[in-house]
């Protein structure tokens, strides 16, 4: 038996348009960047305005194309990520069942199921890729100031996504000052600083909250949670916080034992990291996952993604992380680093362990190989206690988080 897809051939695919999206994106910075070289020619008037707007405008038509192509990618990827799964399936069922692959009749109806689950696949694919190559993108005009400046970019495409955003995400962004960076089904994906600032920006903390996320009364703590660690990191304003809130987060701890969401959420994650690192070339990149978001964050770095644009992962009071060892999580960049912490009374170590858990080992167990932070002695708290200032108005947590991430060899 085979399924309709194959989960080697679209990640190809997805590696190809992502390919293609990157080049677009050097053509159109090479054009912007012809343009503005063109006052200092000395060529002058009309006619030099008019080729002046004539070139930033045809840069700016790419946009639609390199937003439409990138959204195929990221379709692509999830696809790819969702097809291994039924193979490895349909690879157990194969070696279990031997010659009575297809006589048995529960082995029977479950190679149905597969079957389905793939044609399913492939419909929801071809679907999602119909909608971007028929969907407004194509026709969008370029926004007023596109490309004059990475500022300007910024606030462009986030002008875009507020106008399509739901009066929660609107009134959060004018709340915290947010630049919108994408508008998942879900949730909202925004850093915690105005466009000048995070183009200026020299380190990006993207933090992925865990179970209960989704709730927009939280939000606002997620948001000031980013803003912090970013001010311990650097207290000069180099640092800017993300709230990356784009995957199906669990509603309740009751529901938290569930991996999908992690897995299907981290390959959106990887792909978001992956534009981050496009755009902000020279920035570093810290990667936090907060309770479930660790489980998110560790399946992100999993090969099968590609690997996870970060010189820092952070897991924060962790049930887990989807790896054995540290090794098995592969961090694009030239001196990749892992931690974990897990303050003393957090009930969260009673769904892992040093040897395994609910999602897998304990990624402050001495084994696993993180970098493991350590708390003064005697602290005791519980799973909030990261974010929450003591009685002289600091946080432990994030003193430890400025010295462990903030620094870089």
């Amino acid at each position: 038996m085979t399924l309709p897809l194959g989960s080697r051939e679209l990640g190809e695919q997805a590696g190809l348009l992502a390919d293609a999206a990157d080049h677009l994106r050097r053509e159109r910075a090479a054009s912007y960047a012809e343009a503005d070289l063109l006052p200092g020619t000395g060529f002058t008037g009309l006619s030099a305005d008019a080729a002046l707007r004539a070139l930033t405008t045809a840069a700016g038509g790419w946009t639609p194309t390199i937003l439409a192509l990138s959204r195929a990618a990221e379709v692509l990827r999830l696809a790819a990520s969702l097809q291994l799964d039924l193979e490895a399936v349909l690879s157990r069922l194969t070696v279990l069942a031997g010659p009575r692959l297809d006589v048995s009749a529960p082995v029977v109806l479950l190679l149905g199921w597969l079957h389905a689950s793939g044609e399913l696949l492939d419909a929801m694919t071809a679907t999602s890729l119909l909608a971007l190559r028929h969907g407004d993108g194509a026709s969008v005009d370029p926004p007023a100031g596109w490309g004059e400046d990475r500022a300007a970019e910024l606030q462009a495409a986030h002008d875009l996504y507020y106008d399509a955003a739901s009066p929660r995400v609107r009134e959060l962004a004018d709340a915290h000052g947010l630049t919108l960076l994408q508008l998942p089904e879900v949730g909202f994906v925004a850093a915690a600083a105005d466009p000048p600032t995070l183009a200026a920006s020299t380190h990006l903390i993207t933090h992925v909250p865990g179970v209960g996320s989704l709730d927009p009364g939280s939000w606002d703590s997620h948001v000031s949670q980013a803003r912090d660690m970013a001010a311990a990191v650097d207290g000069e304003g180099g640092g800017v916080g993300v709230v990356w809130l784009g995957y199906q987060a669990p509603p309740t701890v009751l529901h938290g034992g569930d991996s999908f969401p992690a897995r299907r959420g981290a390959v959106d994650l990887a792909s978001f990291q992956h534009q981050l690192g496009l755009r902000f070339p020279d920035a570093a990149r810290t990667v936090v996952g907060y309770s479930y978001g660790s489980v998110v964050v560790g399946y992100s770095a999993h090969p099968r993604t590609g690997g996870l644009s970060a010189d820092d992962v952070v897991f924060v009071g962790s049930p887990g992380t989807g790896a054995r060892h540290a090794s098995e999580l592969q961090l694009l960049s030239q001196d990749p680093r892992v931690h974990a912490v897990t303050v003393a009374g957090d009930p969260i170590s009673l769904a892992t362990g040093p040897l395994a858990g609910v999602h897998g080992v304990d990624p402050t167990s001495p084994g696993f190989g993180a970098n493991v932070w350590e708390i003064d002695a005697g602290v005791m708290g519980d799973h909030s206690w990261y974010f929450r200032a003591g009685p002289d108005s600091t946080s432990a947590f994030l003193d430890a988080f400025g010295k462990e991430v903030g620094p870089r060899p």
